[in-house]
């Protein structure tokens, strides 16, 4: 978050409103939403993730900031950069290889993402799947839905071993709930371990 501020700090402080792409389908962030957010009054933007539409923008062509989702902005991206003099792609998720497209690969973009925006949600997310599974909830609604009293077996989670592929900020926020909340045994498998924190390593 502060290197997005820095950034954004940067480039906005440069003179004239700058011209920005908001590649979202309107169901996504709907126009009505767009005026209440603060930044984006400081701004020329237009919001679409049709092409055709976007082309028919007044200020088509000197876009400066776009800012976009993975999904659905790989096949545009190619024209869009190069029809315009883009410094800046902010993805609005924390993955980015939905728009690592060849042209920007090879570009002095700067590209960003919202790494941790989400780690809270999706780990209480992953977590409720574990328990969901793991306490047989399926099997639970299926007796309620038949008016159904049938003594089960609860297991427990404390004590059992989790691994958790891709050990990131969401993975990081798993593990910690699960080991600290759940007393459960955590390794995290990462491409690159000299990345993990000394935090993060604490709760493997």
């Amino acid at each position: 978050p502060e290197e997005r501020k820095r950034i954004a700090n940067l480039i906005m402080a440069e003179s004239g409103k700058k011209k920005v792409l908001v590649f979202l389908p309107t169901d996504h962030i709907t126009a009505e939403k767009a005026k209440n957010i603060p930044a984006l009054s400081q701004v020329e933007y237009f919001m679409s993730n049709q092409l055709d539409d976007i082309k028919k923008w007044e200020h088509y062509g000197n876009i400066e900031l776009m800012i976009t989702a993975p999904f659905g902005a790989r096949e545009a991206l190619p024209t869009i950069l190069k029809e315009n003099s883009i410094k800046w792609i902010h993805c609005i998720m924390a993955g980015v290889d939905g728009v690592l497209v060849p042209e920007l690969k090879e570009s002095d973009i700067i590209l960003t993402n919202s790494k941790g925006s989400y780690s809270e949600g999706l780990s209480e997310f992953a977590l409720s799947c574990i328990l969901f599974f793991y306490k047989n909830h399926a099997r639970l609604m299926e007796l309620k839905a038949n008016r159904e009293w049938v003594k089960e077996t609860n297991k427990k989670l404390a004590g059992d071993h989790l691994v958790v592929v891709g050990y990131g900020d969401i993975g990081t926020h798993l593990a910690r709930m699960c080991k600290l909340g759940m007393n459960m045994k955590v390794t995290g498998v990462k491409r690159n371990p000299a990345s993990v924190s000394e935090e993060a390593r604490s709760y493997t």
